[in-house]
């Protein structure tokens, strides 16, 4: 046999082969191209649709705004044994004795409504936090914070707890209030645009907080403390996002509203000099 044809013919079919490859390879990039480029069409509803991640209504796109705040945390301390047993340094429980009713239906109002009233330890000083309420619970709570320019405090340092006990049905009488207080709070910052809600949950789900079949209970600005210096405490508004993830405990994960970073678990550092 011609060695020089059989040479060709293996030629031939080795440049073949590489042009068989290099199609196949133009076209798998092709493809992951495209791939790539729909992703990144794609809205955050679009792939939490896809990834069965739930939540209820819209996701808001408008960016609200809000401030950097420094505030002192009020003493309660009294330094007596009566004051001993209700009271800490910066935390004070007070129970009721005569009757506060409210009702389920009317939940917001009849709250809001204590609050203001003179039955409240600090009457005006806190509004109601209806979404990390709970209700559903052998010891049902209710809670509020403080807030400034109508934007709530969800912080342990400025909020106050009632606690509940069922009378019948949807009615509940209000037996007492542990809270915690501020003072001084003032702005550090001018206002400032912040992150929307959908950015919040668009950093968490990119960065994989958000898994696969999660629900999204519910979504709330409030400022939350990121630094303590001296006396003073520093807060910013952070996004809080509840999440029911499948065979996990409900988790609150947070995000700062201020520079879209995630703080969930951030120990709040001291400065003392």
């Amino acid at each position: 046999m011609d060695f020089k044809k059989i040479e060709g013919i293996f030629l031939i079919a080795f440049l073949g082969l590489n042009l068989f490859l290099i199609s196949l390879f133009v076209q798998s990039r092709s493809e992951e191209s495209n791939l790539g480029s729909q992703e990144e069409r794609d809205t955050i509803e679009v792939r939490l649709e896809k990834d069965k991640i739930t939540y209820e209504g819209k996701l808001a796109k408008e960016k609200p705004q809000g401030y950097y705040l420094s505030a002192e945390e009020t003493s309660y301390k009294m330094g007596t044994e009566e004051d001993e047993t209700s009271s800490s340094l910066n935390q004070k429980t007070e129970t009721f004795t005569e009757d506060i009713l409210v009702n389920e239906d009317s939940l917001k109002e009849d709250v809001s409504a204590f609050l203001k009233g003179e039955s409240s330890p600090l009457p005006n000083e806190y509004q109601y936090l209806g979404k990390p309420s709970d209700l559903k619970t052998d010891a049902p709570v209710i809670l509020a914070g403080q807030s400034y320019e109508n934007l709530p405090f969800y912080d342990d340092t400025a909020k106050m707890q009632l606690s509940l006990r069922n009378i019948q049905g949807k009615v509940y009488e209000i037996q007492s209030a542990t809270y915690t207080h501020l003072d001084n709070i003032e702005s550090l910052r001018e206002k400032q645009d912040l992150i929307s809600e959908a950015d919040a949950v668009s950093t968490l789900y990119y960065n994989s907080k958000i898994p696969q079949e999660t629900k999204i209970n519910w979504m709330m600005l409030a400022y939350g403390r990121i630094l303590k210096v001296r006396e003073k405490n520093v807060y910013v508004p952070v996004w809080f996002v509840s999440l029911s993830a499948p065979d996990e405990k409900p988790r609150v994960e947070q995000v700062n509203a201020a520079n879209n970073t995630i703080i969930t678990g951030n120990t709040v550092p001291a400065v003392e000099n």
